[in-house]
Parts: structure tokens; sequence; C-alpha cells
């Protein structure tokens, strides 16, 4: 009797500790996954950013464009180096 109920113990505490590794597992798997959504909300919100400040350089560079030659001269840029800038793709600039 004493050793049927010593095994009914093990194999509850066997179930338990399987239990509990099972779901140490599946927390680290939620922990993984939230992971992994931070870092791509982290890579969207940089690319949002870089966006932004590309539109701004466009909007900028639009401005100067209106400008006469000789008022980009007293600012210190030639208009070739505004239309290069300008030309770039927005993965270069």
């Amino acid at each position: 009797m004493l050793s049927s109920s010593s095994q009914f113990e093990r194999n509850a505490w066997s179930t338990i500790d399987l239990l509990e590794q099972s779901r140490c597992k599946a927390a680290s798997s939620r922990h993984k996954g939230l992971l992994l959504i931070d870092h791509v909300g982290h890579i969207l919100a940089l690319c949002r950013t870089r966006a932004h400040v590309r539109a701004r350089t466009r909007r900028m560079l639009s401005d100067l464009s209106m400008l006469s030659d000789h008022t980009l001269r007293d600012i210190g840029i030639n208009r070739p180096d505004l239309q290069w800038e300008a030309s770039k793709p927005f993965w270069r600039a």
C-alpha cells in the first residue's frame, strides 16, 4: 500500500513537473514572440522616421529649386548639386 501511494505521488509530481516545463516553454515562446513584435515595431518606427526625414528633405529641395542661381550661390549651393541631390532615389538619400 505504501509503495503504490509513493508511486502515485511520484507520478503526480512528475506530471506536475511536466506541466510546469510545458508552461515555462509556452511562456518563453510568448516572450520571444513579444520580443520579435517589439523588434518589428522598432524597425517600422525607424522606417517611418526615415520616410518623414526624406519627405522633409524633398520639400526643402523643391523649395530651393525655386530660388534663382544668384540666391543659391549666396547660400553656397549650385544648381547641379541641387539637381543631383534631388535625383537620388530614396534608398540612397
